[in-house]
């Protein structure tokens, strides 16, 4: 017998599945909002989750990257042939090395920038050592900021505390630079320029 849309089953089946369903801590917010939609019979509620996709992990996926989507001013509703949502292609991205240990055959530290649709500022890292790193690129899930200046300083503050730790004769030197950077984008350290 062939398995009925998820769409087409009975609000009792709908719940019996979400009673099911493993349900990570990030998911909560979005699974509380449409059980109640589906207890108190909301059907404009229960469209609007469903709209995200023909399954309840779509739907549920589907809802809460829509919403961090909007954090950023991204409001179109794009789908891969898989039914997962897209990600949203940001502006004005911009890479910033911060250091590169033995002609960047390892070791590599940098930084990225981005912005949304809304003008909202993202980061990501590249934070590594010579016993691992620490690696997250641009996405809706990161860090929002008001400005350019303020997600730079933000991912330099995370570089620093990955290196924080560690015991690598680089970590200082990461560090260092870091803050010296921090210290050059907020305006409070003259920059160095060179004639040759």
């Amino acid at each position: 017998m062939a398995k009925r849309e998820y769409k087409n089953l009975s609000k009792d089946e709908k719940l019996k599945e979400i009673k099911e369903t493993f349900i990570a801590r990030a998911e909560q917010e979005a699974y509380s909002k449409y059980i109640s939609a589906l207890e108190n019979d909301d059907t404009k509620t229960i469209n609007y989750f469903e709209s995200f996709g023909d399954d309840l992990r779509k739907i549920i996926s589907n809802y809460r990257c829509f919403n961090q989507n909007l954090l950023f001013g991204f409001e179109t509703k794009t789908y891969n042939e898989s039914g997962w949502m897209e990600r949203p292609v940001f502006f004005e991205k911009e890479e910033i090395l911060i250091y590169v240990h033995k002609n960047g055959w390892k070791e590599k530290n940098f930084i990225e920038v981005a912005k949304g649709k809304n003008g909202k500022w993202t980061n990501g890292i590249w934070a590594q050592s010579n016993t691992g790193g620490n690696v997250d690129g641009i996405s809706v899930w990161g860090e929002i900021h008001d400005t350019k200046e303020l997600a730079i300083v933000g991912a330099c503050h995370r570089i620093i505390k990955f290196h924080e730790d560690k015991s690598w004769n680089g970590s200082d030197k990461v560090i260092y630079l870091a803050l010296e950077f921090i210290e050059t984008i907020l305006g409070r350290r003259p920059v160095q320029l060179s004639l040759f």
